[in-house]
């Protein structure tokens, strides 16, 4: 893909805008959206765009679409380049959604928490030849930008909460961000998968995500049973942080049960330097005692005596090593 060249003047054009999804019938263009100038709450970055696209700022007859090419000029006359303080990935329902939500009680702290726009791009070569990683990555960072300076009141901190699929675009990210933390938030995956059987997200339906993702086989591609299926996905998933946690000084593992009002948050405060007062522990503390996803429902954990099926040893096996490397970093 070809930049676009001599770029119009539209900053002020631009201001409180950012884009939020791809055309279905060209995804090469976008559509964009204007923030509300309040900040980003809700747990899923899909509510807030059911929020913004119901807002009177949004309620226009006509659509403000643009190609790709130009959000990387756009993004650079914008505002100026800001830097993640760190990404979070996570193998879902390990506590990432309410991690995300403590770092939002802050009003300094913009959390982007699993952003479609963002995911989108990530996964447009899955599906389009025209365009390669080193693209994807340029607008990765250029959408950013944007997003952060759709904001009224510039954030002092900007924490991404990635898809857990993203995971396997780890070298990609890290490449575009090469000294930034990454959060690597884990859980026993029997626990996750019990989880998902209650409530199945995307990824742990077959074709739901480019099987190509996850490197899968044919075989592995056209597994029809939905346990087993999302088994294989939670296996690539400890691999990868296996891998990552071996290899990236920039890691941090995070255990769900280590809980995330405590020493989960001050486990990313020590490496991204927040700073967790007295007031905001406070709050912490209360936030903590209501479920992630659904802010005004009390949590409370299931709990269940049912034995781990077979076809999940390997992946058991590979969440206790993760588990060892996590205590020799701890001690370090």
């Amino acid at each position: 893909m070809e930049n676009q060249l001599n770029i119009p003047a539209c900053a002020p054009l631009l201001q409180k805008q950012f884009p939020y999804r791809l055309l279905r019938s060209n995804p090469l263009f976008c559509e964009w959206i204007s923030n509300t100038g309040a900040n980003f709450t809700e747990p899923f970055f899909d509510d807030t765009i059911s929020r913004l696209r119901s807002a009177t700022e949004n309620q226009h007859q006509f659509k403000s679409i643009a190609s790709l090419e130009m959000l990387p000029g756009w993004a650079a006359e914008a505002a100026t380049n800001r830097t993640p303080t760190a990404l979070i990935f996570h193998v879902s329902r390990c506590g990432s959604t309410l991690l995300s939500q403590l770092l939002a009680l802050q009003p300094q702290h913009m959390v982007l928490s699993e952003v479609p726009f963002l995911d989108a791009l990530l996964r447009l070569p899955f599906n389009n030849e025209t365009l390669y990683e080193a693209d994807v990555s340029t607008l990765f960072g250029a959408a950013l930008q944007l997003y952060i300076n759709s904001s009224l009141e510039q954030p002092l901190n900007v924490f991404i909460k990635t898809d857990s699929w993203h995971l396997h675009f780890y070298e990609q990210l890290r490449e575009l961000y090469p000294k930034v933390p990454f959060i690597l938030l884990y859980r026993d995956p029997w626990q996750v998968l019990q989880s998902q059987q209650r409530r199945r997200g995307m990824q742990s339906v077959p074709g739901m995500i480019e099987p190509a993702v996850f490197k899968f086989t044919p075989a592995q591609s056209a597994v029809y049973d939905l346990d087993v299926y999302m088994a294989q996905v939670l296996h690539t998933y400890f691999e990868k942080m296996i891998a990552i946690a071996a290899a990236d000084k920039h890691s941090l593992l995070i255990n769900y049960n280590e809980g995330a009002a405590a020493a989960a948050m001050h486990k990313i405060a020590s490496v991204t330097g927040i700073v967790i007062d007295e007031d905001y522990e406070q709050i912490i503390l209360q936030r903590a005692a209501y479920h992630g996803k659904y802010p005004g429902e009390v949590f409370k954990e299931e709990q269940t005596s049912e034995m781990a099926p077979g076809f999940l040893s390997p992946t058991l096996a590979l969440f206790h090593q993760l588990e060892e490397m996590r205590l020799r970093q701890d001690s370090m």
